[in-house]
């Protein structure tokens, strides 16, 4: 059931029954490359030959307890969940992550940020009142009736509540609304590049270490960031058409206007206070930065929209008719989805270049991408200005708080996260090492986003 679960199929099966008796007598079964060490793990303590070391649920501290394995002690657990949790991956706001001080490594390591250096015993104590609790409902499901409700509100007196449905009620629907661009504080976009470049630049001048300090900062964590999957450059024409990993999809035209479409389901996920209904939402932002948002239904009285609207679905349909995923789906299926704070009801691009060797596009939600032409690798930098609360940020030196994170993504990969701020320069020389990609990866990033920002200097001095 928990191979099933995890993969989607069960671990023996074949169109034949005889090959399927046949696999499940050798033992015989393939774990997918995408799952988490923890999960491959834990499969196999579930699936191994003898079976007394198939693990129990009802021995804390035996070496083969199940509910003691880093799969159930680690990743997040939120408070809530949203309906839409039922039918898709749900999406959570880094902040929250970063103030819960969860592990989101894959090894059992607090790569997230370093507030777990001071709250360690706060978090084992989290990982103990999860453990307890889902020991608890194990033991409710083989009890008699009767330990059952005594189980159950021993539970309640002790233990917090576990993760819940969140409802959004849906009493208005969505209305026009006129904005301005600046609703948040945020970096802007100038800011940003230069801020990334900062952080890089204060990386790459690291002195490597040996590979005797790898440490828990080296794992990658467990999570992907909002990106952009498929984009196209019209710009001969049009402008440039994008579409995100949550299927907003949005145009940049040449005059400076840009528009973009979602769903309000996916809009609900990065913001669980907005409320709506079932349909599209879109977002217009003129050259002067002012946007309107309307629903489907209710479009904006007194803007003629109708050209936009339609290169906007003609860019949309070309890119799902002849434009592949730039990442396979299933790679990214068992990592956390994370949503950052953004300066629009629709998170969006917002400024692109093109050079000889890369694409970079700068989101307004403080994530910078580059896809590299060569290999078509991507590398998202995000995350930056968002922070968690911790006794470490209480210093005073915000700089040095900033959190920075990296993404990089290649089509056949399972993307690689790492807390750029937390993660040491090591020796690495296996051309095969994550950390060795990393390295590289960074290395050409900062090199085109140098060359990004003399741009953004000349043109400043010119309009001077």
């Amino acid at each position: 059931m928990m191979f099933a679960m995890l993969v989607g199929t069960p671990p023996f099966e074949t169109k034949s029954l005889g090959r399927t008796y046949a696999r499940i007598a050798a033992n015989e079964y393939d774990i997918p490359e995408r799952l988490s060490p923890t999960a491959k793990t834990f499969i196999a303590t579930l699936l191994h030959p003898e079976p007394k070391m198939r693990g129990h649920l009802h021995q804390p501290g035996h070496p083969t307890d199940l509910l003691s394995q880093s799969f159930f002690a680690s990743g997040y657990w939120p408070r809530k969940l949203p309906i839409s949790a039922a039918t898709q991956p749900p999406v959570f706001q880094l902040n929250d992550i970063l103030n819960d001080n969860v592990d989101m490594t894959d090894h059992g390591g607090k790569g997230f940020n370093a507030n777990h250096v001071s709250n360690v015993n706060v978090v084992n104590s989290v990982n103990k009142s999860r453990t307890s609790l889902i020991r608890q409902k194990f033991s409710q499901m083989f009890s008699s009736s009767n330990n059952h409700v005594q189980t159950q509100q021993q539970q309640q007196q002790s233990l917090p509540p576990p993760p819940q449905y969140q409802q959004h009620h849906h009493h208005h629907q969505l209305q026009v609304q006129y904005v301005q661009q600046q609703q948040q504080p945020q970096v802007v976009a100038d800011q940003l590049i230069f801020q990334v470049i900062e952080c890089l630049e204060n990386w790459v001048a690291k002195r490597p270490l040996p590979m005797t300090h790898l440490n828990q900062f080296t794992n990658p964590l467990s999570a992907v960031p909002l990106f952009v999957s498929k984009w196209i450059d019209y710009s001969n024409k049009y402008g440039f058409g994008y579409q995100l990993s949550d299927k907003t999809v949005g145009v940049l035209f040449n005059e400076g206007t840009r528009i973009c479409q979602s769903s309000t389901t996916a809009i609900m996920e990065s913001n669980p206070d907005t409320s709506g209904s079932d349909g599209c939402c879109y977002e217009f932002t003129d050259a002067r930065s002012k946007s309107v948002v309307w629903h489907s239904s209710s479009p904006p009285p007194g803007i003629d929209l109708g050209p936009r609207l339609k290169l906007l679905d003609y860019f949309g349909r070309y890119m799902d008719e002849n434009l592949a995923e730039g990442v396979v789906a299933s790679l990214t299926a068992n990592q956390i989805r994370i949503s950052t704070r953004h300066r629009s009801a629709i998170p969006q691009v917002v400024r692109w270049t093109r050079t000889a060797s890369a694409v970079i596009m700068e989101l307004n939600n403080g994530s910078v991408q580059v896809n590299f032409i060569r290999d078509h690798a991507k590398v998202v930098f995000w995350g930056m200005g968002e922070t968690g609360t911790g006794s470490e940020f209480e210093t005073g030196n915000s700089n040095q708080n900033n959190n920075l994170f990296i993404t990089y993504m290649a089509s056949d990969k399972t993307p690689m996260t790492y807390n750029l701020r937390l993660l040491p320069r090591l020796m690495v020389t296996s051309a095969d090492s994550p950390l060795f990609v990393i390295d590289q990866k960074i290395s050409q990033s900062l090199e085109v986003l140098r060359d990004l920002a003399e741009n953004l200097n000349n043109q400043q001095q010119l309009s001077d």
